[in-house]
């Protein structure tokens, strides 16, 4: 397989996760944004055309089910967006 195919399975994988409501473990996130970010550094990809792809999938998770992806501002650009559970609010009193 190309290192362009690999890198769309790869990214189609992860966002297939988010878009079914589950998370991914930050150890496959960081995998892929390692792999992501040496494909940029060895020329196999195109800045733009990875921008695109995971632009391109991403908006496929947010249409499939209205999950919120989280991106921190000034990200480099092989940070993938990411989903952060609501964490569950107990009363006190």
């Amino acid at each position: 397989m190309s290192t362009l195919g690999e890198l769309e399975q790869q990214l189609k994988r992860y966002f297939e996760q988010l878009a079914k409501g589950h998370d991914v473990s930050p150890a496959q996130r960081y995998r892929l944004e390692g792999y992501l970010h040496a494909c940029i550094d060895a020329n196999l990809v195109e800045p733009s055309l990875l921008q695109r792809l995971m632009r391109d999938h991403a908006q496929k998770v947010l249409q499939s089910n209205g999950v919120e992806l989280v991106t921190p501002e000034n990200a480099p650009l092989w940070q993938l967006p990411y989903r952060v559970a609501i964490a569950p609010v107990n009363p006190s009193a």
